[in-house]
């Protein structure tokens, strides 16, 4: 949960209504890459923010609404590929990810003036975005923000978790 609220805090600007529309629609205009498309991040944080809601507000999540969300989150297993804890961490690790892009993104845009933290009134980033070439300009302002601190990969979606048990990779013995 507080990862949710702290994408949200991050994406949703003062403006409270349609909330979920405008978290997922931010974060799939400025966070999407080549390896991580625009409609996959909105899939996933729609599925992601819903549970988060349905969390606060009080709802009884049981088995098969969260595997409902797992299999519909675009970074987890299939069941079967790895251990049903794993799949729990990858869509943990999703949020994470994109909680972590989502901040690294206000700082670095409110370090150049073209999303500050704090602005009265703020910039009207849905309307600046509906324009595909602004949108691109913003994100490879991030992303050449991100590389100026000698980070480049920062602005790149996180290496999937490995799970030791499925997962081969270097320096594992069997």
């Amino acid at each position: 949960m507080d990862l949710a609220t702290a994408l949200e805090a991050a994406l949703s600007g003062t403006d409270k209504t349609d909330v979920t529309l405008r978290i997922c629609t931010r974060a799939a205009i400025i966070l999407s890459t080549d390896t991580d498309p625009a409609p996959a991040i909105f899939a996933d944080v729609k599925v992601l923010y819903d549970l988060r809601s349905s969390l606060v507000h009080g709802a009884i999540i049981t088995q098969k609404q969260l595997e409902k969300c797992l299999v519909a989150v675009s970074t987890v297993p299939a069941p079967g590929d790895c251990t049903p804890r794993m799949r729990n961490e990858q869509l943990i690790d999703r949020l994470r990810d994109l909680v972590r892009r989502s901040i690294l993104m206000r700082l670095l845009l409110n370090s150049d003036g073209r999303w500050p933290l704090r602005a009265d009134p703020p910039p009207p980033v849905d309307q600046l975005w509906t324009d595909p070439a602004v949108a691109e300009q913003w994100r490879t302002a991030w992303h050449q923000g991100a590389a100026a601190l000698g980070a480049p990969e920062a602005a790149r979606p996180a290496v999937p978790l490995r799970d030791s048990i499925f997962d081969d990779y270097p320096g594992k013995s069997t």
